[in-house]
């Protein structure tokens, strides 16, 4: 909101002391821009992409049923800050073999327009 984004990370187990610090330098990592990383090739099918434009008046939502590939978050939220699409809610849930994540992003005008590019540039590595 107001061009600030916010990120709340659970652990499922307590952290080490001697974790902090490691965990903190991470955190900072990710946030420097200056930093580019080489993504993974992930494979997403068009089919495996489902896009409900008509979720709620102020949302639209992203389904990604697919198989869990290493990297494959890192690879659709670069391809989200791509499309400058601003992501409100992120349900992540994956299994050792399958994935199924459930994105909220913020509608702007030519919503429509932009769901083939959502496709396009989810679908890239596809040969």
């Amino acid at each position: 909101f107001n061009s600030v984004k916010y990120f709340k990370i659970e652990f499922t187990k307590n952290i080490d002391d001697n974790e902090i610090n490691y965990i903190e330098e991470v955190i900072k990592n990710a946030f420097d821009m200056e930093k580019n990383v080489k993504l993974k090739e992930v494979i997403i099918k068009k089919e495996e992409i489902t896009i409900d434009c008509e979720h709620s008046l102020a949302h639209a939502e992203i389904k990604i049923n697919t198989s869990n590939q290493l990297g494959l978050l890192a690879y659709v939220m670069h391809g989200f800050e791509e499309l400058a699409i601003n992501i409100v809610t992120a349900k992540i849930h994956s299994s050792k073999y399958k994935v199924r994540d459930s994105f909220l992003m913020e509608k702007r005008d030519g919503i429509f327009i932009e769901v083939e590019d959502i496709y396009k540039l989810l679908t890239k590595n596809n040969k």
